[in-house]
């Protein structure tokens, strides 16, 4: 059989690459041994019964209706094109960042005046927030002593 160089061959880049360990140097966190060690953790066992278990990992539930990782990388693209088409002073008022725009265009907290200065309000948008405003009406609670007096 015939031995055709490649890049990822030796003699073909004409240098042996090593790794070299040097005694003393580790990246591994020595403070986690015990918590590895699989005799102490079997002596924790044989003492108590039962074997200590992370409960941050896993989630569980009915996720039928979740959207899969390609559907919700297209979610996150479609965000991020539609806060692009944005103009410019909009994306400025959120730095930049489609998070905080997507935060503050759902939070409760969301000045409505604010939206339609920035154009965000379609004309039928904008009339439902003016017969919103027209409508309230301040509704004056009746003070607890005096209804309690009569």
């Amino acid at each position: 059989m015939i031995d055709f160089p490649t890049v990822y061959t030796a003699r073909s880049r004409g240098k042996i690459h090593v790794v070299k360990c040097e005694a003393g140097s580790s990246m591994t966190k020595q403070e986690f041994k015990d918590e590895c060690d699989i005799n102490k953790i079997m002596s924790k066992y044989v003492q108590t019964g039962t074997v200590k278990q992370r409960t941050d990992m896993a989630r569980f539930g009915d996720f039928y209706e979740a959207a899969d990782y390609h559907e919700a990388q297209n979610i996150v693209l479609k965000s991020k094109e539609q806060f692009s088409a944005l103009p410019s002073d909009v994306r400025e008022r959120f730095k930049n960042d489609p998070i905080k725009f997507l935060s503050w265009i759902h939070s409760k907290e969301v000045d409505m005046d604010e939206a339609h200065k920035l154009g965000l309000l379609s004309e039928e948008g904008i009339k439902r927030h003016e017969e919103r405003k027209r409508a309230r009406v301040k509704v004056e609670v009746p003070d607890k002593k005096a209804s309690e007096a009569s």
